[in-house]
């Protein structure tokens, strides 16, 4: 999963030419969501992404920051 995620980064910067901070943002999201997942042993689906959401409601996290994760997983 970790080279997939370093090839969507490298993409984002290279082929989509998004910012630095975008970028840095996307990763963070994306290895909080997948340490989520092995953390509980949820399965990338629906049901592990719903699973998450709600893990980050309960935690306290704004809607903009729920947009944001769900944009970056997306």
């Amino acid at each position: 999963m970790k080279n997939f995620l370093e090839l969507f980064l490298k993409h984002c910067s290279v082929e989509r030419n998004l910012s630095k901070n975008t970028i840095d943002a996307y990763g963070n999201d994306l290895l909080e969501y997948v340490g989520f997942l092995d953390q509980n042993t949820y399965e990338l689906d629906s049901s592990g992404f719903e699973k998450f959401l709600i893990n980050l409601t309960e935690r306290g996290h704004s809607a903009r920051s729920l947009n944001r994760k769900i944009s970056s997983i997306n």
